[in-house]
């Protein structure tokens, strides 16, 4: 589950994401790449997509693209707006497919963490101790300070 996640945010998240800065060979394998991440969790688990509440409203939403398409007066500056629907559905379902793994007890903490890590560096937070871009990394020290005095208050 957590390698189908990780395929689906690494493949899906640069190219498709910034689709109109990418030449369109690149968009296109990601396309296909994506298509076989899919199918190959289709022959482990036997199911092509994990169930969701959402799986109606994202089919129907797919199904409208080619109308959006045949609607638009520019398709140059369409396609990159369906490849990131593509992307942000494949980083869904990938998340999706996490939902009864174990994974799910930690990935929201260390996605926390690195946004964090991402913000700090962007924009200094201006907690003491933090006044600088590259204090970035000790918001990562006290992390693992905080999982090492879990495991020795909870050592199972």
């Amino acid at each position: 589950a957590l390698l189908f996640c990780l395929a689906c945010g690494v493949v899906a998240s640069a190219p498709l994401l910034f689709a109109d800065l990418v030449p369109r060979s690149a968009v296109l394998a990601t396309v296909i790449a994506l298509l076989v991440i899919f199918l190959a969790r289709a022959v482990a688990t036997r199911s092509i997509l994990p169930r969701t509440a959402v799986d109606w409203p994202n089919l129907l939403m797919l199904l409208l693209i080619p109308v959006g398409l045949w609607a638009s007066a520019d398709l140059t500056a369409s396609w990159p707006v369906v490849y990131r629907m593509v992307a942000c559905l494949a980083v869904f379902y990938g998340m999706a497919g996490l939902a009864r793994s174990r994974w799910m007890n930690y990935l929201p903490w260390a996605l926390l963490l690195l946004g964090a890590m991402i913000v700090h560096i962007i924009r200094p937070l201006g907690l003491p101790g933090l006044r600088k871009r590259g204090d970035f990394w000790k918001i990562a020290v006290v992390a693992l300070f905080v999982m090492m005095l879990t495991v020795l208050i909870r050592p199972n």
